[in-house]
């Protein structure tokens, strides 16, 4: 892990398990994407996991207002 870290240059930081206020921002970055699965499963709760590429489809194609872009053209151009 150590030698990914300095490679990709990334913080590894331990937070207490199953305590959200622990790690407030990664939570709001998570928030969305449960959102926006939560809104198309509609009681059907055993298929959650196939709605997950279209979550992600949905997500990866909205404009972002901070960034002034699409969080695909940023990875792809």
């Amino acid at each position: 892990m150590t030698c990914i870290k300095e490679n990709v240059g990334f913080e590894h930081a331990l937070i207490s398990q199953y305590h959200p206020r622990a790690n407030g921002a990664s939570e709001r970055a998570v928030q969305p994407a449960v959102n926006t699965i939560k809104k198309q499963i509609v009681g059907n709760v055993a298929d959650w996991d196939q709605k997950v590429p279209s979550a992600q489809l949905f997500l990866n194609s909205k404009y972002n207002a901070r960034t002034k872009s699409t969080p695909f053209s940023l990875m792809f151009g």
